[in-house]
């Protein structure tokens, strides 16, 4: 497999106040991204300027914030990569015959990504040129499949999938010829657990105007401050991932996954956000633990990012960098490979 190179960052977007100075530095820290005319916050630098920062959950490609995250995903690729892009990207199984389409129609009238240069050094407002040649469209769980047999893991034969994403959380079997479409069910993802705990915080203390993606920062640290006490989440993150394994996960499953199935596979690999709490791998290892071998992927974050820059790779033109985006509703991460 040639070298991946992979640059994320958090999925949410805000308006830009009307003055803003942006300091020099990471661009992939202080992006400020223009989309018909409007100038927008992305990433960390929504999360530390914003006020109410976040996005549309699994929004379509028409909608601003799928736009916002798409361009500075590419204008990340294309400031380190300039040149022709042959792009892997994708949706959930759910979404995936509906949204294709649109995004063609994004991507065929995307030829620059405005953005404010001064990170960098520029003097403000600039247009760095995208030129994407090529695409590969596919569905998040196959691009999963697709990294865990081409990538470091080198999964072989037939295994079951996870893939824990904050919007929807994607399941199924896959073999050597492909994912099995009648094993494949998409769920309710992460946000089920992160809602749920914010619930329980905010029973007992004031979370003012926190947006559920700023709330889910803190889910992942395992503590928030409100006013001047600290509060650990832990416990309570324990329980809302619990609830998530029992209410969602394990009933599905049960639904979706037959004994012929079960004869097929031994494996099992766990991935997406989700898969960074230990917790989520115990319960799903206590549930599965006397069919399925249980792994944690190393890197579940940009799993399917690599998964869909290899399926780029395989059409790509010569001389073209092949790139997969995974937009997430957490997280986006950006894959480039080095031929």
């Amino acid at each position: 497999m040639s070298h991946a190179e992979f640059r994320i960052f958090p999925s949410v977007v805000e308006t830009a106040p009307p003055s803003l100075d942006v300091p020099v530095g990471a661009l992939i820290e202080h992006l400020v991204i223009a989309d018909r005319g409007q100038q927008a916050l992305v990433g960390e630098y929504a999360l530390s300027e914003g006020r109410s920062p976040g996005r549309i959950v699994n929004a379509s490609p028409e909608q601003r914030d799928y736009r916002l995250l798409l361009k500075a995903a590419l204008l990340i690729a294309s400031q380190e990569k300039p040149g022709p892009i042959s792009l892997g990207l994708g949706f959930p199984t759910a979404t995936l015959s509906s949204y294709a389409e649109r995004l063609d129609t994004l991507l065929s009238n995307l030829e620059t990504v405005e953005f404010d240069a001064r990170p960098i050094g520029g003097t403000g407002p600039s247009a760095q040129p995208v030129q994407v040649v090529n695409t590969a469209v596919s569905s998040e769980i196959g691009a999963c499949d697709t990294g865990l047999r081409e990538g470091p893991v080198r999964a072989t034969g037939s295994f079951f999938i996870i893939s824990l994403g904050y919007g929807t959380c994607e399941a199924a079997l896959a073999t050597p010829s492909g994912v099995v479409q009648r094993t494949t069910v998409s769920l309710p993802g992460m946000r089920y657990a992160v809602e749920r705990a914010m619930q329980e915080v905010s029973r007992t203390a004031n979370l003012g105007l926190r947006t559920e993606h700023q709330f889910d920062t803190h889910f992942r640290s395992g503590r928030i401050t409100v006013g001047r006490d600290r509060i650990s989440l832990t416990d309570i993150r324990k329980r809302a991932l619990e609830a998530y394994m029992q209410n969602v996960i394990a009933p599905a499953l049960a639904n979706a996954w037959t004994s012929e199935d079960y004869d097929r596979a031994d494996q099992l690999y766990v991935t997406g956000g989700g898969a960074l709490y230990p917790v989520i791998g115990d319960l799903i290892r206590s549930e599965f633990g006397g069919t399925l071998s249980t792994h944690v992927v190393p890197d579940p974050l940009s799993l399917a990012a690599l998964g869909y820059a290899l399926q780029a790779a395989k059409g790509a033109p010569a001389g073209a960098t092949s790139v997969g985006v995974d937009i997430g509703n957490a997280n986006t991460c950006v894959c480039i490979l080095e031929q």
